[in-house]
Formats: C-alpha cells, structure tokens, sequence
C-alpha cells in the first residue's frame, strides 16, 4: 500500500531530522532489532554515540552484531569515534546512562505500554531524561479503516492506539507539565479521497523550551543502575597511536625518526568514551581498544601459521631507514646483541610499537615486514564479512515480515 514500505518511511524520517539538526547522541527507546539504530550508524560524520533500549533481551542480542564494526572500518578507520551501547531495560525505570541525549526515539513505542504506564513513560522522557529533543511516532487510529484486514488494533500487543486528536492532547499536556514545544506531522499519506483522516503514522516532534536549565551533558553520563548493558562496540579511529614508556599517547610517526620530547596528544576520543561509560580518566575506548590488539596477537600470529604454513615468521625487529635514509636497529637492541634473554632498553622519549613486526620470508627468498595490527586486520576481519552480511540480511527480511 505505500513505497516505500511505512517502517522505512518512519526512520529515514529520524535519519534526515539527525542530518538537519547535526545530532551527536541518540537514544532508541523500543529498539527491537535495531533497525533504526543501523541506519544511524551510517551517519559517522554527524553522530558520535548511539545507544539502544529494550525490554526484549533476546530481540537485541540476536541483532547486536550486526552493530559491530565494518571490516571496512579497520582497513578505512573514521575521522570521528562513533560508539554504541545496547541495554535490556523499561522506559518506565529512571536510569541515569539515558539523561544528556540530544535526541530520544519513541518510534511506534507508546502504543505498546499499559494506559496507566503512560503518565510514568512522560515522566521519566520528558522529566528525568530530559534531552534536547524527542521524536514520537504512533499509529493513527482514524487512518485503520483504509487498511485492508484491520478490524481493530494493527497489532496485536497494541494497548490502545490514539486519533489525532487524543494524540496532540496527550502531547501538549507533556509539553505544559515539562517544558517542551512540539510539532505534529507524519509519514504514509492517505489517498486524495480520503486526505480528511490525515497520515497513517502521526509524529510528535518535541524540542526543549530554552530557559528551562542547563540540560545534562551525555558525556559525562553515570553508569547504568537500572538497565543491564548488552553489548557496546568502539569503531576504529582514523589514526594510529603509539605509547610511550610512561604509558602515554602519542602520534603515531615513522619508525626511527624521533619524536620531540614532551610532544604527547592523547588518542582523539579516547576521553570522551572515558567519560561515556563513567570513567575520570582519559584513558578511553582506544586505550582499552589497544590493549586487546596486544592481548590479540599471539593468536592471529597462530592463525598466520595455520592459514599460510609457506610463510615463516621471524619475531625479530628488522633494520628500519630514519629520517636521513641510514639503517637503524631497533631501539634498545645495542650492536652485536644476541641473547634473547637479556632485557633490553628504550631511550627516553622514544616511542614504540603496541608489537614488533614480523618478518615474512617466502620460498624464493624474498622477505617483506609484516605490522601485527596489519596481520591481524587482514587474516580476521575477512572471516567475519560472510556473517555480518548475512545477519543483517537475515534481520532486515524478519523486520520487513513483521511490520
């Protein structure tokens, strides 16, 4: 009956109010199988966090990996961290990870809760939550008689579905108690003949009156109380960064050539995902994310092995050109070195690798360097192309046959 299908209709509706009003941070109330949150997750240039909300853990643990990253966004990282958090929780339950958002969706949500839960879901949106904005979508009950099998409800866990004229009252109600201003539209048009019943979805778009406070800032959330994380995910970041020996960051800059003392930039990110899951330091998703890439290369140096047993991998540092093309050693590996059993020593200032590269020595006696992250990237990421397609076609067929 509508093209494109109405549930597409209702999230390219969030998607373009995201591109407009250059949202950071969005929460999902009802995610279900995070289709809206996928198609957000394209919006890297805009959007820096996305989290979704459910009270059917199993729908969002089916779904979650779909959310992981793109094998693409190692190969390819962003400019921007994007990170997303997936919770099993009510929206009748005050949790402080959901206050500070620049954007709440209730998309075809309110329906589905009790009548008596309805005061306590506006409550805790507009009251506890509080964020900048909030768009809520639900059936119009006055478009039901134009769809072909409806009798009463459209679903059959509906509570209750609203006209438009229950609707608006509900929402201007909200809006007097919390302090919002809101706008009515909708997607999926009536036929010319029947214009008089309005749009088959109704849409409440809420915006916070000014003057009201100063909102609370979705970096510096607390950690969840209430809700029960599922799974978060980091997407790479565009630059590499190396540590120095005090366990700093720093650039990451060609091996051999120097870097000044003292010149020291924090990963880009990094603090703000500290201040994300309630962490004080600056230490972030790429620390953390480093420290798994150390803890993971034994093992993708394994899967090297048993994939391609041609090649032979040798763990000793080869000889890189500085800055002015003369051969170095390795920092800390002094001249005519050779026991492995000795500690070795970096110079002050000098940064180093999360790992050594790997020499690759291939039958014709050819040899090339091998960087670990590289090695890992390439042998594991490749594995997971197969499956990440088909679970998001697998959802996007069940979303489709639902709605």
């Amino acid at each position: 009956m509508f093209s494109p299908p109405l549930y597409k209709q209702r999230y390219e509706f969030v998607v373009e109010f995201v591109k407009s009003n250059d949202v950071k941070s969005v929460l999902d109330v009802g995610c279900s199988n995070l289709s809206l949150l996928r198609r957000l997750r394209f919006l890297r240039h805009v959007v820096e966090l996305l989290v979704g909300l459910d009270t059917d853990a199993s729908a969002v643990r089916r779904s979650m990996f779909t959310l992981s990253p793109f094998p693409g966004d190692y190969l390819q990282p962003g400019e921007r961290p994007l990170a997303v958090e997936l919770y099993h929780g009510s929206v009748v339950e005050r949790d402080p990870c959901t206050r500070g958002f620049d954007l709440v969706t209730c998309v075809e949500l309110v329906e589905h809760l009790p009548l008596p839960d309805v005061d306590v879901f506006s409550a805790v949106l507009f009251g506890y939550m509080a964020p900048a904005s909030v768009i809520v979508s639900t059936p119009n009950a006055e478009f039901n008689p134009l769809l072909p099998g409806v009798t009463a409800f459209r679903h059959t866990d509906h509570k209750f579905e609203w006209t438009r004229a229950q609707f608006q009252a509900w929402a201007r109600d909200a809006c007097r108690t919390f302090g919002y201003a809101v706008e009515f539209t909708g997607v999926g048009e009536a036929p010319p003949t029947h214009a008089h019943v309005g749009f088959c979805t109704q849409i409440g778009v809420f915006r916070r009156a000014e003057g009201r406070g100063a909102p609370a800032d979705w970096r510096a959330r607390e950690e969840p109380s209430a809700y029960k994380l599922v799974r978060d995910a980091v997407t790479p970041l565009q630059s590499p960064h190396l540590t120095h020996g005090d366990g700093s960051l720093s650039p990451a800059v060609p091996r051999g050539v120097p870097q000044p003392e003292g010149q020291q930039r924090h990963a880009a990110g990094a603090g703000e995902r500290g201040a994300v899951r309630g962490g004080a330091g600056v230490e972030g998703a790429a620390g953390r994310g480093g420290a798994r890439r150390r803890r993971a290369l034994p093992a993708a140096r394994l899967r090297v092995r048993a994939a391609a047993p041609h090649l032979v991998l040798s763990q000793d540092p080869v000889p890189v050109p500085d800055a002015a093309g003369a051969e170095t050693r390795p920092a800390g590996r002094p001249e005519g070195h050779s026991d492995p059993g000795r500690p070795r020593r970096r110079p002050a200032g000098r940064p180093h690798l999360t790992g050594p590269p790997a020499l690759c020595s291939f039958p014709d006696g050819s040899s090339s360097r091998l960087v670990p992250e590289f090695s890992l990237d390439c042998l594991c990421i490749w594995f997971g192309i197969l499956r990440n397609t088909a679970l998001t076609a697998c959802v996007d067929a069940c979303g489709s046959r639902n709605k």
